[in-house]
């Protein structure tokens, strides 16, 4: 990890933000980054200025048999927000930065500038870090944590207390681990990140994809909707929907499973008994 996607704890698809491949000696930013940047005109500087360092990420999860499939680390403002210069052309309330894995258990942040302007009282910036793991998905993973709020967020920050915003969602997505000083939050990111988990057996239906079968179809047609996408020599499904009697979409994480490269919603229909791909289309996360 709501329409096909989860919710912002699961994917955030079609969001502000996919970074691409990570150089050396820094990072070079997605084609669709760099097209906005193309079309962005120059703003105004904004009033706060937050800076996480290039570096990369260690998971220590506590039993052997799960690892880290997936890591995002996603922002929401209620206020205007750059990062690294480049602004949506649409405000978006929820952006997300899928990072590239580097290692088991390991995945490289980037570097980032995020400016943002609180022109109100009431405004909030928050941060939050969440992955999902390899073996089992983002429907089923909560029995393994120890502490179920380790799901949401393994750790958060906001530039106020979430839980003095008008708006609910705010303290629901965001106290989860919450640091109540930046550095604090940063101090975090430069340890490792131990996940604590229990005992629990898995179970091999819980693993990707995440089936959604409502209106039902039979076994047989769940089978057929994803053989005729795995076909299409997609190895990394995240969720199979089925929309109705004959129609159904499917998403695929594009090269691993870290949804870093972006993913790909297929959908399909059922002509004449045979469930067939009707229009692919390439996100970038």
């Amino acid at each position: 990890m709501p329409t096909p996607l989860p919710p912002p704890e699961r994917s955030i698809a079609g969001l502000f933000l996919g970074l691409a491949v990570l150089l050396a000696g820094g990072c070079a930013l997605s084609p669709s980054l760099q097209a906005q940047a193309a079309d962005s005109p120059r703003h105004a500087p904004l009033t706060e200025t937050i800076q996480l360092q290039r570096r990369t990420l260690v998971f220590e999860p506590s039993r052997a048999d799960l690892s880290v499939g997936c890591v995002v680390l996603t922002m929401a403002s209620s206020a205007p927000v750059r990062v690294n210069g480049l602004q949506a052309k649409s405000p978006q309330r929820w952006r997300s930065i899928y990072l590239k894995q580097v290692g088991t258990n390991r995945f490289a942040l980037p570097a980032l500038k995020i400016d943002y302007a609180p022109h109100e009282a009431d405004d909030i910036l928050c941060l939050s870090l969440k992955l999902w793991f390899n073996e089992v998905s983002n429907m089923h993973d909560s029995p393994f944590y120890e502490n179920v709020a380790d799901r949401y967020a393994l750790v958060s920050w906001c530039s106020k207390p979430p839980e003095s915003a008008s708006d609910s969602s705010w303290k629901a997505r965001f106290s989860q681990n919450r640091e109540a000083e930046l550095k604090a939050f940063q101090a975090k990111l430069a340890q490792p990140l131990p996940i604590r988990l229990n005992q629990r057996k898995l179970q091999a239906d819980w693993g990707y994809p995440m089936i959604y079968n409502s209106p039902r179809v039979s076994e047989a047609d769940l089978n057929a909707i994803e053989k005729a996408v795995r076909d299409r020599d997609e190895q990394h499904l995240i969720t199979l929907q089925v929309t109705d009697a004959d129609h159904a979409t499917v998403y695929a994480s594009v090269e691993d499973a870290t949804r870093f490269h972006g993913t790909r919603e297929y959908k399909l229909v059922r002509s004449e008994g045979t469930w067939k791909i009707e229009k692919v289309e390439k996100m970038q996360e």
